[in-house]
């Protein structure tokens, strides 16, 4: 990823290894122990930013075992990390839980999204085919579950409703990031939401140029990192998403 002036890319490595710990894995803050989600977040951004792996990471996410992982966002997450490296997926296992999950009644669609990434990752063809039953295109109130619904209709190749990205530049404040609704505050993640929404339908924000002034501002240069918003506090979570961000809004 070519990284725009402003950006040190230096510094944000830094910032990435100072949460990076003794085991292997990253943490949200470099007094906390390592989590799946952190690290997640620390291997994605070292993907954009070209940058391998330290030698002990492999290992970590090696140890990492299934059995501890219930939430389909950290077992999607821990997949990815797998296929990072190269080590083969629990198959046989991940099936049984994504079949426990649909006996459930109800799911919530960031549950339900998860799952059907999972069984994309793997052709559960079957098992995908019923989650993908259990979509309702209208059930959603903000770009995070419009987000969801678009990695829904892409896996399960469906038809999001029309009209979507007159609402979704709607979002966009004076400010040039996106609330969770229009005429909300601007946050990072609705940010990267909407700009990845917006990529799949073809369209682009009202005003790139402030979009990208956003951007900037969410930036801490002292720390090398992004926050949420601008003047917050800067983690992995939010960098990811402000360099997604970056990479989406080149292709406008």
């Amino acid at each position: 990823m070519k990284a725009p002036g402003w950006l040190d890319k230096t510094k944000i490595l830094g910032f990435i290894l100072a949460r990076y710990k003794e085991n292997g894995g990253f943490a949200m803050t470099p007094l906390l122990p390592a989590t799946v989600e952190d690290t997640y977040y620390a291997v994605k951004i070292l993907n954009f930013l070209d940058e391998p792996l330290p030698s002990k990471t492999p290992a970590y996410i090696s140890s990492l075992h299934w059995d501890e992982y219930f939430l389909p966002k950290n077992l999607y997450q821990l997949a990815v990390l797998y296929q990072e490296i190269g080590k083969a997926l629990p198959k046989e296992r991940l099936s049984v839980l994504i079949d426990t999950f649909l006996q459930r009644e109800e799911l919530s669609l960031e549950h339900l999204t998860f799952l059907i990434r999972l069984s994309g990752l793997f052709s559960f063809k079957k098992l995908k085919s019923r989650l993908c039953q259990k979509i309702s295109l209208t059930q959603w109130q903000v770009l995070k579950q419009l987000f969801y619904l678009m990695h829904c209709a892409k896996e399960c190749k469906l038809l999001l409703p029309k009209g979507l990205a007159p609402w979704i530049k709607r979002c966009q404040n004076g400010d040039g990031g996106f609330g969770f609704m229009p005429n909300t505050t601007s946050f990072l993640e609705n940010t990267y939401y909407a700009l990845a929404i917006l990529n799949w339908l073809n369209e682009q924000p009202l005003r790139p140029k402030a979009c990208l002034d956003f951007i900037r501002y969410c930036y801490l240069p002292h720390k090398g990192a992004f926050a949420r918003s601008p003047g917050g506090v800067a983690f992995l979570e939010s960098t990811y998403h402000a360099l997604a961000c970056l990479r989406l809004i080149k292709s406008f």
